[in-house]
């Protein structure tokens, strides 16, 4: 989990210290996640990622009578593959600190003017300044904030451990008071042949393609998938947050 914290900052360090600097002005202005809490509380909560099952597991939110019951919080990598099947999000979530978090997931998808956004406080600015609906903000680990923090006006939301946007997701339906909640298409692992969920706005390399990259392992079955050391430690992260909340159902 260090290790991949580390190689993160070093590799993107002084863009996500841009984005700190740039995004300062919609911190002071954009309520935090905290305004949220437990508007949807006991209710269930569906969390959408990305992974490759998601393609099997989707149609059900396609239902009617089974949309109107669950909170759709989805990443926003997500956002224009669940728009083209007529399913809107009540929320989406990002994290993605570079141009690409604009320019391939959200700048050629109609967005639509009452859909709030949750973002982190390093991400894009573009994204932020753009997007028509409300906008939450989540606060990161970086040194700024920590120098910035007792100047806010208000307590920030705590995010800065998340290494994915999926993180980001649970949190969210934490703080709305979500139970239970349902993670759909969280792989955290791969088919031989794919990286991502069909249409996914996510560029990466399938084991096939990159085989050096991904480790080979077993599943929560037994079978046999790949996975990559990120996304393991991706999993620790999500061990501890539900080992935190054992009064929630997962």
């Amino acid at each position: 989990h260090h290790h991949v914290g580390l190689s993160t900052w070093a590799q993107f360090g002084p863009l996500m210290g841009h984005n700190d600097l740039a995004n300062l002005p919609e911190l002071c202005v954009n309520p935090a996640v905290n305004v949220l809490t437990d508007c949807w509380q006991g209710k269930p909560a569906v969390c959408v990622a990305a992974g490759p099952s998601l393609q099997k597991n989707l149609a059900v939110l396609t239902d009617p009578a089974v949309r109107e019951r669950v909170a759709v919080i989805a990443v926003g990598t997500m956002y224009a593959p669940l728009r083209a099947l007529g399913i809107l999000p009540d929320m989406v979530t990002t994290i993605d600190f570079q141009p690409l978090n604009w320019t391939d997931q959200f700048r050629f998808v109609p967005l639509d003017a009452d859909l709030p956004l949750v973002y982190l406080h390093s991400t894009w600015p573009q994204t932020i300044r753009r997007w028509p609906g409300p906008c939450f903000a989540a606060q990161n680990g970086s040194d700024f904030l920590g120098w910035l923090r007792p100047y806010l006006p208000t307590p920030g939301f705590d995010a800065s451990y998340i290494q994915t946007v999926a993180h980001l997701n649970v949190l969210v339906a934490l703080a709305i008071g979500a139970n239970p909640i349902l993670l759909l298409g969280q792989d955290l692992s791969m088919p031989h042949d794919a990286h991502h969920a069909p249409g996914a706005r996510a560029q990466d390399a399938t084991p096939r393609e990159a085989p050096d990259g991904h480790i080979e392992t077993r599943d929560f079955q037994g079978a046999p998938t790949w996975t990559r050391h990120s996304w393991l430690s991706m999993h620790s992260v999500f061990r501890r947050i539900v080992a935190q909340h054992p009064e929630r159902t997962w």
